[in-house]
């Protein structure tokens, strides 16, 4: 008998500096948001925001890597506190008891004070369950989540920010090419792969020939892996 072949995008993949870069966000934030913490002033336990894919290792998936970019997006693009969040997830659990990555694969929706999602045909307030609300405009920051067909659903990409390249596209994440690393979109290029060799000291133009790149492309790929996290 054949073996199941496992989908891609739950493996773990991604350490937490690794996941963060590509998020750009602190590794420290995403850490709580993974794996929760315990208050050192008052000994409160806060739990993770996500099931990751391998606790033990410390590693995530991609599905992880989505789910993070949804809470970056709510918490830096719609200033809604992780309060609101932990309670919209846990009123969220009787509608779809069955998803265990609900920030991944449920569409979210948000007007700056609540969270929302599409559950038939009704916009619910999951902040207020009891209250049905006019739609809201969609996550914007969400237009970075490629989403799979009918076939395969939820996500699929995820093209992260490059300083730099506001609107544009220049670096994806696939968990099907190069082991879900960053690489320049429309190929299968380490962005790392790039920045090394320039580190090392080759030219920027001569890497870009011999790799059968731009030099823009190469530009933007040291763009991308000398961010910062915010």
């Amino acid at each position: 008998m054949a073996a199941l072949r496992v989908d891609p995008r739950f493996e773990a993949f991604y350490s937490i500096s690794l996941a963060a870069h590509c998020l750009q966000v602190r590794p420290s934030t995403l850490s709580f948001w993974a794996f929760g913490r315990v208050s050192p002033m008052t000994g409160i336990r806060y739990q993770p925001l996500f099931k990751v894919a391998d606790h033990k290792r410390r590693l995530l998936s991609f599905v992880n890597l989505i789910e993070a970019q949804v809470l970056r997006g709510l918490r830096s693009n719609h200033e809604l506190t992780l309060q609101n969040v932990r309670k919209a997830l846990q009123n969220l659990e009787p509608f779809r008891p069955d998803e265990p990555h609900p920030l991944a694969f449920i569409d979210f929706l948000t007007d700056n004070a609540g969270l929302f999602v599409e559950h038939l045909g009704d916009l619910i307030d999951l902040t207020r369950p009891e209250q049905y609300a006019i739609k809201a405009t969609l996550i914007d920051h969400l237009s970075r989540v490629e989403r799979g067909s009918s076939e395969i659903k939820g996500p699929v990409r995820f093209f992260p920010l490059v300083p730099g390249a506001l609107g544009e596209r220049p670096v994806q994440v696939d968990p099907r090419f190069a082991f879900g690393r960053p690489v320049l979109t429309g190929t299968r290029i380490p962005t790392q792969e790039i920045a090394a060799r320039v580190t090392a000291g080759e030219p920027p133009e001569e890497v870009a020939v011999d790799m059968g790149l731009k030099e823009e492309d190469v530009e933007k790929a040291l763009a991308f892996e000398g961010a910062q996290a915010a």
